[in-house]
């Protein structure tokens, strides 16, 4: 991979709020994990460019900061909302897209940059920096 990761999708539902639009672009981006599955949870230089690259910006385990944008456009009719992942190291084919641990929680404590866990989700909560 390279560059930058980002996600984008623009809705028709131009009614929408921009909290609305962010959580349906979301859930959109999230979706392939559970309708197409990636089984060893490894990257695939064959999914640039598919659904499934999106959800892999939003899981990679490198991906320190994300900034998102919503904005409603007039002259086109449509919500556009469009993330931007910053990782300290970009994913290549083969690698591994979050390292899944036997024991929620189990190495939060010892991680500067996630020393919390969300025991609901079983995931490490970063610090905002």
């Amino acid at each position: 991979a390279t560059g930058s990761p980002q996600n984008f999708k623009a809705f028709s539902a131009f009614e929408d709020s921009r909290k609305n639009a962010l959580q349906k672009a979301i859930a959109e981006w999230w979706k392939p994990l559970e309708t197409i599955g990636i089984k060893d949870n490894r990257y695939r230089s064959s999914m640039a460019g598919t659904e499934l690259e999106n959800y892999v910006n939003m899981a990679y385990q490198e991906a320190n900061t994300v900034g998102c944008g919503v904005q409603h456009c007039r002259e086109i009719g449509k919500v556009l909302v469009q993330c931007a992942y910053n990782t300290s190291v970009l994913i290549h084919d083969g690698d591994e897209i979050y390292h899944a641990g036997n024991v929620p929680c189990l190495y939060c404590y010892t991680l500067a940059r996630t020393p919390e866990c969300s025991w609901i989700e079983g995931l490490c909560i970063g610090r905002n920096t």
